[in-house]
């Protein structure tokens, strides 16, 4: 056991011991105060890797009962969730996908369209990464374009060019892949969660089309902005036309579509038709229809996914670890601690207009990520407090929750989330790199969110 380990057991091991004797501040109860507890607790084996953070999804079930925050029946249902099914579903579609070659067919697409330039090949891999992303998880949507980038580059000559064009690359393909991830409610396990507590909390639900409408548009101004912003901040060198040529010849695909690939193709097309639907059938619900999509990959005669397979490639960590989020994010809300917290901060708030409002908001979620570098923590811990700010405000909480679940996902700042963690590894740029780029361009997306999260709300009547 090293020494990062020792003080991260050590004090969650205070942390939960001290929760038994420290009275609640007033207006919390008892079981919200151990609620805190086990919460904090949880955070600090997280941030401090001292245990596998699937090992530490699981204590936050086993401790509800023993604390007695909730009924063990309770804890174990809110862990078996949507969420959980969402998760395993959206990894079996990106396996199905990373076996084709659908990325290169993409990649080349791109490139062919955006023509020669550095900007150009950039902005391409970073909207294969956004679009990519719209539809998978965004860690694998990262990692397969990660490797896709590193691959296309190496016959380039060596140099400044290549080094430059490498950094610039290995921020943007994180960015794009987080950013991208906000376009739809599939794009990532988060927003399933954000919607999942706000149709528990509230009973109100947010079609796909009406997610669509705050996502897409920031989406596609956001992913420009990206590669302008990293083009001034590292000026990566011209790319002649030779070097282009080297690129789009590289990720070429000559032969066709396989039988597998059509049928994937089939499969994604129906989803996709029965997601938006989804807004007016609500049976389509869109963790339905994505686990649905997976079974058929799986049947005999289609056969896109084996099952062993599928078993070794599926993280089953990140899948605990959205288990055990949802289960104490319920609790959070069951024992008051949401409604305390909306307490202490709701007199300071509620004078405030909805622009500046969701952009503070914003601003405070984009910071957080530096101390809580956990989305789905994030978000389970969030959602009450902005339902109930929205209620003391006689508004719905449809744009707090949105804009949650978008800030929750973008981890811009530092590589302290899975998703930049894949390209930091490589080490073409530093924590100051990403930081001194991902601030401009979160603060971007903030403002965006909080005009065009105001104005898409009152086009949707929210």
């Amino acid at each position: 056991m090293n020494r990062k380990q020792k003080i991260g057991i050590g004090c969650a091991a205070v942390i939960l011991a001290a929760m038994w004797f420290i009275a609640p501040p007033e207006g919390l109860s008892a079981e919200g105060m151990k609620t805190l507890g086990l919460l904090l607790a949880a955070l600090i084996l997280w941030i401090t890797e001292a245990v596998p953070i699937a090992v530490t999804a699981l204590a936050l079930v086993a401790f509800q009962p023993i604390y007695g925050i909730a009924a063990p029946g309770a804890a174990f249902t809110n862990f078996i969730n949507s969420v959980f099914f969402f998760v395993i579903a959206s990894y079996g579609i990106s396996i199905a996908i990373m076996n084709t070659t659908f990325i290169n067919r993409m990649a080349n697409s791109l490139l062919r369209r955006t023509g020669g330039g550095a900007f150009k090949v950039i902005l391409a891999l970073t909207s294969a990464a956004a679009l990519l992303s719209a539809f998978i998880s965004n860690v694998p949507a990262c990692a397969v374009l990660m490797g896709f980038a590193i691959g296309m580059l190496e016959p380039l000559e060596d140099g400044p060019s290549k080094t430059g064009l490498r950094k610039t690359l290995m921020i943007a393909i994180p960015f794009g892949a987080m950013i991208g991830g906000i376009a739809t409610p599939a794009g990532s396990s988060v927003n399933i969660l954000a919607l999942d507590l706000l149709e528990a909390s509230t009973g109100m639900s947010i079609s796909f089309l009406e997610w669509m409408l705050y996502g897409v548009p920031i989406t596609l101004v956001a992913i420009p902005f990206t590669v302008l912003v990293l083009m001034k901040l590292f000026k990566p060198k011209a790319m002649g036309e030779e070097s282009v040529a080297i690129i789009i010849e590289q990720t070429k695909v000559d032969q066709p579509l396989t039988a597998k690939e059509k049928k994937l193709i089939m499969i994604l097309i129906l989803m996709m038709t029965f997601w938006i639907a989804g807004t007016w059938v609500p049976v389509f619900n869109i963790t339905i229809v994505a686990l649905v999509g997976l079974i058929f990959m799986f049947l005999p005669g289609v056969e896109i996914l084996n099952w062993d397979n599928f078993m070794k490639e599926v993280s089953w960590d990140a899948v605990i670890m959205i288990g055990g989020v949802s289960s104490i994010g319920t609790a959070v809300t069951a024992t008051g601690v949401s409604n305390w917290f909306m307490g202490e901060a709701a007199s300071n708030l509620l004078d405030m207009g909805m622009v500046p409002l969701i952009a503070l908001i914003g601003m405070f979620l984009n910071i957080i990520h530096l101390i809580l570098p956990i989305a789905p923590a994030i978000v389970a811990v969030g959602v009450q407090p902005l339902v109930d700010l929205a209620e003391a405000m006689s508004i719905s909480p449809v744009t707090f929750i949105v804009t949650l679940s978008f800030m929750a996902g973008i981890c811009l700042l530092l590589p302290l989330d899975a998703v930049p963690l894949i390209t930091y590894t490589k080490k073409y740029y530093t924590m100051w790199d990403m930081f001194k780029a991902g601030i401009i361009v979160s603060t971007a997306i903030v403002v965006m969110l909080a005009f065009w999260g105001t104005f898409a709300g009152s086009l949707l009547g929210y």
